[in-house]
């Protein structure tokens, strides 16, 4: 079931958007709470980057709007 919610990635960063079974999937926000900054926008698929998204560093965009791949895309959710 998709819901949208909160999911502590690490001690620092903070994923906020669609969740599946408790755990990050779909279009979401990452940020940094040590330095209150966006860290990363875009898709996420078993809590890792998955999809298109862009990454920020210190504020600024640096990588805009990859397609990210990750083993996690392989898996069937169940």
């Amino acid at each position: 079931m998709l819901s949208i919610g909160q999911f502590r990635l690490s001690p620092d960063l903070l994923y906020s958007g669609e969740m599946r079974h408790g755990r990050p999937n779909g279009k979401g926000r990452v940020v940094s709470l040590s330095q209150k900054q966006l860290v990363y926008d875009g898709a996420v698929k078993s809590g890792v980057y998955d999809g298109e998204g862009c990454r920020y560093v210190n504020g600024f965009l640096y990588e805009n709007c990859l397609l990210y791949t990750s083993d996690a895309a392989d898996e069937e959710d169940s």
